[in-house]
Formats: C-alpha cells, sequence, structure tokens
C-alpha cells in the first residue's frame, strides 16, 4: 500500500484545514465502475503464418475502478485489488498549492503520454504523491509516483517523476512536460515534450512533440515522437479528421522512443497490433452524432514503419510474437479498419462496441489478415 499508509496519516492530522465547520463525511466520496466485455478475434494471430480460423469468444471478466473497495472478479491484479484510494487536501500554506496522495489514476494532455487506460479492465494505477498549483491561465503538477504492480506495472520497482505545466495563450492551450522513468528491466529515461491545442478556423487541432535521453537497457534512449491531428465539422453532425503520427526507431548507437503509460488503444488502432515506437501512422477519422448520448465512429489507419529497416515493435493485439522477425527494406505493415459506436445506455451505464480490420502488409514475417468484434458495458456507481 506504500503512500496510502502515508497519505491516511496526513488526513488525520490534517484535518483542520480542510474546513471545521464542515461535516468530514461531506468530504468523502466513494464510488466505483464495473467494465465487462466479451470479443471474438482470428485465434492465430496476425504474425503466426497459419491461415485464419473462425474464431474463439472470450468473455472480459468483470473489472472494477473503486475507491477503498477490491476489483470484482479474476483479474490478474498481483494481488494489488485497490485500484483508487486517496486524500486530497485544497489551498494548503495560504493557498498556495494542493496536496493529493495515495493510490491514483494520473492522466494528462491527450493521453498519448500518461493515461489511466480505461480501455483496460485493470487500467493504470499509481501510488503517488500530485503537488499541484493553479492560477489565471496556468497550472502545474509536480508527480512522484510508482506504478501499481498488475495495473500498468510488471515490477513493483517501476516509478515515474514528473512535472507538467499547463498554461492558456488567447484561444490557445499549451502544455510542457519532462517525465523521468525507471523501470526494473533496466530502462531509466527521461521524456520532455510539449503539446498544443486550439480551434481555429472552424477545425479543432492538436499537436505533440516529445524527445527521451537516458538508458534502455545499455542503449542510449535518443528516440522521439510526434503527433499531429485536425477536425473539421463538414456537416450538422458529421465531422472528418486527419491525423499524423511519427514514432523513430533505432538510429545507430540509440534506441527507439519508448512510450510512457500511453493510451495505444485509442491511437494506434483498436486491435493494439503495433506501439508507438519505429512507427508511421495516417489515420482518417470520422465520427457522426446519431443522437444526444451516441456517437458512430469509422477510423482508418495506414500503418508503416518509420525506418524500413528497423524492426517492428508489436503491441498485445498480434498474438503470439515469439521469434517473429520483418523482413528489412519493407516498411508497409498493414492497414487497419474501425467501426465502433460509443455512447450510454443510461445515466450510469455507459456502452462500446465494435469491429474492426486489420490488413497485413509485406513488412509483416508470416503475416495474417484479423477480424475482431467486440462489445463492452461501463457501470458506474
Amino acid at each position: 500500500m506504500r503512500l496510502i499508509v502515508l497519505a491516511a496519516a496526513i488526513a488525520l492530522t490534517g484535518m483542520a484545514q480542510i474546513n471545521a465547520q464542515e461535516n468530514i463525511a461531506d468530504s468523502l466520496e466513494i464510488g466505483g465502475q464495473l467494465r465487462f466485455r466479451a470479443d471474438m478475434r482470428d485465434a492465430n494471430g496476425v504474425t503466426a503464418g497459419l491461415d485464419s480460423q473462425s474464431g474463439q469468444n472470450s468473455m472480459g471478466e468483470p473489472g472494477g475502478v473503486f475507491g477503498a473497495t477490491s476489483n470484482v472478479g479474476g483479474n490478474d491484479m498481483g494481488g494489488n485489488t485497490v485500484h483508487q484510494a486517496y486524500v486530497k487536501m485544497e489551498n494548503l500554506v495560504n493557498d498556495m498549492f494542493d496536496l493529493k496522495m495515495g493510490r491514483m489514476e494520473l492522466k494528462y494532455g491527450n493521453q498519448r503520454m500518461i493515461s489511466p487506460l480505461d480501455w483496460s479492465n485493470t487500467g493504470h494505477a499509481w501510488d503517488a504523491m500530485v503537488v499541484s498549483r493553479s492560477a489565471d491561465g496556468y497550472k502545474a503538477d509536480m508527480i512522484l509516483s510508482q506504478a501499481v504492480i498488475g495495473q500498468g506495472a510488471p515490477d513493483a520497482n517501476d516509478s515515474l517523476y514528473g512535472i507538467y505545466f499547463e498554461r492558456t495563450f488567447g484561444d490557445i492551450d499549451v502544455d510542457f512536460y519532462t517525465f523521468h522513468r525507471h523501470l526494473n528491466i533496466g530502462f531509466s529515461d527521461d521524456t520532455f515534450g510539449f503539446l498544443a491545442e486550439g480551434a481555429n478556423f472552424g477545425a479543432n487541432w492538436s499537436v505533440e512533440y516529445a524527445t527521451q535521453t537516458g538508458d534502455h537497457n545499455g542503449i542510449d534512449a535518443g528516440g522521439s515522437a510526434l503527433a499531429m491531428r485536425a477536425d473539421m465539422a463538414v456537416q450538422e453532425g458529421l465531422t472528418v479528421g486527419l491525423g499524423y503520427e511519427l514514432a523513430s526507431g533505432v538510429d545507430g548507437t540509440d534506441d527507439a522512443f519508448r512510450p510512457l503509460y500511453n493510451f495505444a488503444h485509442a491511437y494506434q488502432g483498436h486491435q493494439d497490433i503495433v506501439t508507438w515506437s519505429n512507427l508511421q501512422d495516417i489515420v482518417i477519422r470520422t465520427k457522426y452524432v446519431v443522437a444526444s448520448n451516441w456517437n458512430a465512429h469509422a477510423d482508418l489507419h495506414m500503418l508503416s514503419k518509420a525506418e524500413d529497416n528497423d524492426a517492428i515493435y508489436f503491441g498485445g493485439g498480434a498474438g503470439d510474437i515469439a521469434g517473429v522477425g520483418d523482413i528489412a527494406g519493407e516498411g508497409d505493415i498493414g492497414t487497419e479498419i474501425d467501426v465502433y459506436m460509443k455512447g450510454s445506455l443510461s445515466k450510469n451505464v455507459g456502452a462500446w462496441f465494435g469491429v474492426s480490420q486489420f490488413s497485413a502488409g509485406d513488412a509483416i514475417v508470416n503475416g495474417e489478415d484479423q477480424s475482431w468484434i467486440f462489445a463492452q458495458l461501463v457501470f458506474n456507481f
């Protein structure tokens, strides 16, 4: 529980700063979430070199996001079944800063760097201390954290420290950040970057760039990543967008860009075939407002290597990738089409379902196409 115990001690000694007149129970918030997902995909995967099969059914066991309660179901969370349990104290030291301590989700920017990964049944959680200061036009967070094993971390010694600064310049929001990551597999790197976004000329747009330095298990960390996106309403209810994402591969003695705790599922395709390393992804997105609480989406991802002679960095959706290589000089990873619906069935029940088709390119050894169908329900309480 690490920082949770310390947070509880601070809460007991610092209650007077919350509000001496206020009933403490009025400041306590308890909530939870259950997720159920069923999916069907080719049992062989895209790298098996075997003909597609009719598919396999797998029912996602219910996962939970609880304040001080256990997750429900059989998810492998390494014994850490508490997802969130934290204390937050505001306006400390003459209103200079807020303090949040305990086990919590972290979410910054467009979740390309730090995300709670709401798609996952277990998600990402951290035992953390976050010191925040807000004023007119800006907000700054200082983060000291350790990722929770089974909820985004394979090792209890994995840690993340950083500063995230948000500033508004007229109608443009700009975020600057620096994160230091230590992973017990031998990674110790620093990621520096910025995110700019706004709405101009009828389009919502964003640009994010990050670079890494440090050590990746004996190899210099020297990668960089770029993400650009613009979405425009072309008629009532219909939005069309264009995106471009690039992440470097191995360059001489420098390792590839290695993502932190990003929301890959939302950006590199629903099937999670590849990760944001040595990757170029040209994306066409459409969204249609079906009803006030339902949107229909269709996304096309055109995936290729950033450099043709580098390796493909596969994600968890690629299947059994042990021993799989790629063809040097071939850059085409493949294309993926995601068609899906997102909305709510009631105030506290959300739904997300769809179908995806991945068509393997020439760069994948033994590459095979893959279809995937999924449906997810989320209950909030």
